[in-house]
This record gives structure tokens, sequence and C-alpha cells, in this order.
């Protein structure tokens, strides 16, 4: 990919995101709970946390602690996306050694980008509109997200990243930084949502 971003010397990268390092405070970035979720807001937290020797880079990163084995993360809200083009989406993340995981055999850490017409109203929800994006660059549709499972949670920064074509139809994506099933707490830093040439390969989706 970045023999890719070589070759076009006149395209520069720009973020799609506000507060993608977490270096300025919150921002844009709020806690996503799914509607079958929403008795749990107790259960969770979200914070800055200001920590040059913690951070992957920079001088803060995102804290999600959570005290219920629920679904849910943070997201920055709707952002455009044009069809056709390709994106690089991309984030750090590392768990506290105590963190345990509740459901084996599940994706317990993944970055979800559902996709949206202008309308704002989901695509059909099949595995070209919908990506999930877990660790070791493994990328899967809406079914058999089980593929992102992970023997055990890194505790130390470990990237997510894919490169993503958006489909036909497809005006808005909603990205969230998403933790499923797990006691504990997660660290995210240094989150990039950019377009990139359409020359860059994109990342093979596993179903």
């Amino acid at each position: 990919m970045a023999a890719a971003l070589l070759a076009h010397p006149a395209f520069a990268a720009k973020s799609l995101l506000k507060g993608e390092g977490f270096e300025t405070g919150e921002q844009e970035w709020k806690i996503f709970l799914p509607l079958e979720h929403n008795g749990s807001a107790g259960a969770v937290k979200f914070e800055i946390v200001k920590d040059a020797k913690e951070a992957h880079d920079g001088k803060a990163f995102a804290e999600l602690t959570s005290t219920e084995p629920i679904r849910w993360g943070i997201n920055p809200g709707m952002k455009d996306v044009k069809e056709g083009k390709r994106y690089r989406i991309s984030a750090w993340v590392k768990f506290s050694k105590d963190a345990r995981m509740t459901k084996p055999g599940a994706a317990s850490v993944f970055i979800r980008a559902t996709l949206h017409n202008a309308a704002g109203q989901d695509l059909v929800e099949d595995s070209i509109v919908h990506f999930h994006i877990g660790l070791n660059g493994k990328v899967t549709g809406v079914k058999n997200t089980s593929q992102l499972a992970v023997p055990q949670l890194p505790t130390r920064w470990e990237q997510i990243e894919a490169v993503v074509e958006i489909p036909q139809g497809a005006a808005k994506v909603n990205l969230v930084l998403f933790i499923n099933g797990i006691i504990g707490t997660v660290y995210w830093d240094d989150v990039v949502f950019e377009e990139v040439p359409n020359s860059t390969p994109v990342t093979r989706i596993l179903d």
C-alpha cells in the first residue's frame, strides 16, 4: 500500500476525522450502544487519557471500560464517502492485563464500517456493504464475523487496518470502534479514516 501511495505524489490523503488521535479531547467521539444494550449505559465508561508514556503515539488515547460483557464502542458520527472510491481505515488497540473475554470464538475487538445511502438509511446488509475489520488484517461482512476472533487479547499496541472500496449507492459511513463480550478496559489510539488512490489494493473480504 505504501508503494501505491508513493506512486501518486500529487495525491494528498486527508483524514476525515477530527479527533482521530484523541490529542485534543473527545471532540466528535461518543459512546455507541446498540439498541439491545441501551439499558447498560451505566456499565460502560469512555474517557480521554493524557499519558505520553502509555499512548501509541502523541500524548493521549481513548480508554473504554465495561463491567458487563456487552457489545459496544465509540463512534465519531456519520461521515460522507464517495462510491467507487477507496478508503483506509486504521486504529491501534490494546487491553489492560486484567481484561477478559466472555465469548470465546466470537469477534472481541473490531472496527465496523456500516454504509448508508444519501438519506442516511442502511444499505442492504450483505458482505459487500458492511465491513467488519479485525486484527491480523482480517475483514468480513455481516456473516461469519467469528473469523475475527483472537485466542487472547493483545496487551501491547496492535494495529487494525484495511482498505475498502465504497460500493454503488453508498454516500455515508458510520464507523464504530467495537468491543464485544469484554469485561475490563480497552485502549484505542491513532484512528485513521482517509481516502487513498484507487490503485491501492483493497483488503480481501473473508466471506
